[in-house]
């Protein structure tokens, strides 16, 4: 379970946490935030965000033969991972990516590797053309918004909510400083994420 006080002490570099009481308030002002940043600057942050992640993913996964992880295609403003994916694969950890099968459905997950073939599907996310369907190991989670606890907000479309909701493997959160929250209330249908990995904090995690 994600615990209230992260690995590290840092403070979130963008300041206060964003109030979460009104989701839809907060989804606009978390984009705003991150916006504010500016790709620069989550370039720079970016190799700092992706040891951090692959510390994580190396303690939960190393009691596993061939663990697969899934990971998303970034959508702009999120940590893009697609460069570790080589280092990933040669630490032996198979590669997976979600693909949407239904507006209302959770997520699938199809193998990712160098020969996949990738085109534009639902929403402009890139998906594999000839999908080769795989069960995950551990869930990469792109985060919006996440609240010390180890709570995300995504962009309102349900799909990680469902998906998670399906699927009992941990599932680690990923996001900028920048996006922490608080007064987040849980609804029925959240689960509460296993570790979430920013550029400078664990929370939750077994990585220090």
């Amino acid at each position: 379970q994600a615990g209230k006080v992260p690995v590290d002490g840092a403070a979130p570099a963008g300041g206060g946490g964003i109030d979460a009481t009104d989701r839809r308030a907060a989804r606009a002002a978390l984009r705003r935030r991150r916006e504010a940043v500016g790709e620069a600057g989550r370039a720079q942050r970016l190799p700092a965000l992706c040891a951090r992640l692959e510390a994580e993913l190396g303690h939960r996964l190393r009691s596993q033969s061939a663990p697969v992880v899934a990971i998303y295609a970034a959508l702009p403003g999120e940590p893009d991972l697609a460069s570790r994916l080589a280092h990933w694969r040669a630490r032996g950890w198979q590669v997976a990516v979600p693909v949407v099968v239904a507006r209302d459905a959770p997520l699938r997950f199809a193998r990712w590797d160098a020969q996949t073939a990738l085109a534009p599907a639902g929403f402009g996310v890139p998906e594999p053309v000839d999908p080769q369907w795989i069960e995950p190991s551990l869930l990469v989670v792109p985060c919006l918004g996440f609240d010390p606890a180890g709570w995300r907000i995504g962009y309102g479309g349900g799909f990680y909510d469902r998906t998670l909701a399906q699927r009992p493997c941990p599932a680690i959160g990923v996001g900028w400083d920048e996006s922490e929250v608080s007064g987040f209330e849980p609804a029925p249908h959240d689960r509460r994420l296993d570790a979430v990995v920013t550029p400078t904090r664990t929370l939750g995690g077994g990585a220090s």
